[in-house]
């Protein structure tokens, strides 16, 4: 399943972003891959382990940041799930339920992760915002740099719509 939120006017810097994101993942036990194009950020992030493949508690997330600073967008999707119905099903049967127990309460686990997840980048956004520098014109009349959102220029008072 993939979860996707757009935010723009931010001009938040991306790669920091990615970071953030890459390094919550390890910090709650994941293990992380991080690759990165222009304008894209991509972080694969892996809960695996014997114990976690018996037991269908295997958990894949895969994390991708596209665009620029002012429009991004971020997409968490999920993974695993599939190869954990199977796997449960049978630890299920041979521990007379206490695998799908098992399967189950981490399937919780994650899915209260995954919502954490979700509020920690909505968090970062919001810290990171104006960390990007953000467009910027020259005034026709003065020459000084100024933002695009301004209708009239801050120093000579020139109309720029």
């Amino acid at each position: 399943m993939f979860v996707t939120e757009r935010w723009l006017n931010q001009y938040v810097k991306l790669l920091r972003l990615a970071e953030a994101v890459e390094q919550h993942c390890r910090t709650n036990g994941f293990e992380t891959k991080m690759d990165k194009g222009e304008g894209w950020y991509h972080i694969q992030a892996l809960k695996a382990g014997v114990a976690r493949s018996i037991v269908g508690a295997r958990r894949c997330l895969d994390i991708t940041m596209r665009g620029s600073a002012e429009d991004f967008v971020v997409t968490v999707g999920t993974g695993e799930w599939g190869k954990n119905i199977f796997a449960s099903a049978v630890t299920g049967a041979l521990t007379l339920g206490v695998g799908l127990l098992s399967a189950g309460a981490s399937a919780v686990a994650y899915k209260y992760f995954e919502d954490r997840l979700w509020d920690f980048i909505k968090s970062q956004v919001s810290t990171l915002k104006n960390t990007d520098s953000q467009p910027v014109l020259l005034c026709p009349k003065c020459r000084k740099h100024i933002s695009l959102d301004f209708k009239l220029c801050p120093y000579c008072g020139f109309n720029l719509k």
